[in-house]
């Protein structure tokens, strides 16, 4: 039997592919970039500097898991959000420094990097903006 479609059909998608892997790299990417802002924006809005997330990185540790826009975001956070690991509970921390970071590196912004190298601040914390939401403790810039 033969291909209803012919010969030709087979041979159209393989130039296609490339082109729609493309744009599913940009959707991903795009996805996660909205759910990075997303959770920036509750935690500046919080005034916290972190956000502890399930160790499925599935939804934020209670008290914060009924939110269900903040929960549909750290589902859909990158890999790199969760730079700091797990923490002595079992639980992996998103860090508000983290997620400038990667906000940065998706701008080509390299002056918020190099500012972020130009402040030192309490154990644990990194401050990358001007703001005093990146970091809750008391720091000058280093020497």
């Amino acid at each position: 039997m033969t291909n209803p479609r012919g010969a030709a059909a087979g041979a159209a998608t393989a130039p296609q592919q490339p082109a729609l892997l493309a744009r599913q790299d940009q959707a991903r990417a795009a996805g996660e970039r909205r759910a990075v802002e997303v959770v920036r924006t509750w935690l500046i809005e919080r005034e916290r500097a972190w956000l502890a997330v399930d160790f499925t990185k599935t939804r934020p540790e209670p008290p914060f898991d009924d939110d269900s826009e903040l929960c549909v975001a750290v589902g859909r956070l990158p890999r790199q959000a969760y730079g700091s690991g797990l923490d002595v509970r079992g639980s992996f921390i998103v860090r508000l420094a983290d997620l400038n970071g990667l906000l940065s590196r998706a701008h080509d912004d390299a002056a918020a990097a190099r500012q972020a190298d130009s402040y030192h601040c309490a154990r644990g914390y990194q401050h990358v903006d001007h703001t005093s939401d990146c970091c809750p403790f008391e720091h000058g810039e280093a020497q």
